[in-house]
């Protein structure tokens, strides 16, 4: 296993490093989050089998010594995890849910085991083992399944206030269903955590979409905002999975009182696997992905409205505003296949958008 460092300052400088031990483990889709110390820690992975189980495994990536270290197993076998390294009131542990226990369908699939790295104290339960919905805020009965399954890469982010916005954008499974939500109380110490169902789910599936949180608490005094942006619906009847590519963008209040997704706003095209980056200015940079035909667009469901090419051009989305363009398309051709201006590289799955501190925005694989 190979290792490439990168320093932005320098593009043209890439050091290439094969730590010793070496990783024992296929991390191919597992979960990556960045710990305080700085570190790289990995959950879950692969295992090219069907019928076999899939890792469980956690390593840490030290970024400063170039080794792996193996952390032990994690409570349940996991391939398309999430994790998330908590700030408070959970500070410096991580929460990790979801993935697949096998790949074969037949077996069943998700998790509904939710757990932390590092583990709790001796004595203290080792897991979130119980579900303890509330009724949604101006009552009725609860609206999520109990206990929510997920699968591959929920969304998952930490608003300002501690609790934990959990997101099921592809759904599709027998007790989990695209677009609903949960709120997760995780508790000071660790134990038993409280999910709380949202009183309303986003107006549709958004099958490898991008998910963003802005914290605007401290920007502006208003409450968080959570961002919902692209991605597909889902039909399994169908040859091609993914039919229907969004130009849509949701978002959710994150205060105490009105909770929801609002009416979606539109973006400059439908987007499949886009890239999200919450400027300094509270603008969104949204790049990559891929498109629908618009003149063979509509909403039947047919199979050639499937993703036809790359979107090139970037555009900047401005929550309760609209977008616009980056860059001037190019005379002749759909807007989001030509510009000049930018990349002619496709972005697409695999890609990442990532916020420098100085203010540039990295657009890589």
């Amino acid at each position: 296993t190979k290792q490439n460092l990168w320093n932005p300052q320098i593009p043209q400088s890439v050091l290439v490093t094969s730590p010793s031990p070496t990783l024992s483990t296929n991390i191919f889709c597992g979960s990556q989050t960045i710990m305080p110390d700085g570190n790289i820690l990995i959950t879950g992975g692969l295992t090219p089998s069907l019928t076999a189980t899939q890792p469980d495994d956690i390593w840490i990536y030290d970024t400063f010594n170039s080794q792996w270290l193996y952390q032990g197993k994690m409570r349940a076998h996991r391939f398309y995890p999430t994790a998330i390294t908590l700030t408070r009131p959970f500070g410096g542990r991580n929460l990790i849910l979801g993935g697949l226990k096998w790949l074969d369908p037949l077996l069943g699939n998700g998790n509904t085991l939710w757990e932390t790295f590092p583990g709790p104290p001796a004595g203290m339960p080792p897991v979130f083992v119980t579900y303890n919905e509330t009724p949604p805020l101006g009552g009725g009965p609860p609206i999520c399944p109990d206990p929510p399954l997920f699968e591959n890469y929920p969304r998952m982010l930490q608003l300002s206030n501690g609790q934990v916005l959990v997101t099921d954008l592809l759904g599709g499974t027998s007790n989990s269903a695209a677009g609903l939500s949960w709120l997760i109380t995780v508790p000071p110490t660790p134990g038993i955590g409280t999910i709380v169902a949202c009183p309303a789910t986003m107006t549709t599936e958004r099958s490898y979409g991008s998910m963003i949180l802005q914290h605007r608490q401290s920007a502006n005094g208003g409450p968080d905002l959570v961002l919902s942006l692209g991605g597909s619906e889902y039909d399994a009847s169908s040859a091609l999975p993914f039919l229907k590519i969004h130009r849509t963008v949701e978002s959710f209040n994150a205060t105490t009182n009105t909770w929801g997704w609002a009416t979606p706003q539109l973006m400059k095209t439908e987007r499949y696997c886009p890239n999200a980056v919450t400027l300094p200015t509270g603008d969104v940079f949204i790049v990559g992905g891929g498109w629908n035909d618009p003149v063979s667009f509509n909403d039947s469901g047919n199979e050639s409205d499937d993703w036809i090419g790359p979107v090139f051009l970037p555009e900047l989305f401005r929550p309760g505003i609209g977008a616009q363009w980056l860059a001037p398309p190019n005379a002749g051709f759909p807007p989001p296949l030509q510009s000049p201006e930018f990349s002619f590289t496709p972005r697409a799955y695999h890609s990442i958008a990532l916020l420098l501190p100085d203010g540039r925005v990295l657009v890589a694989g």
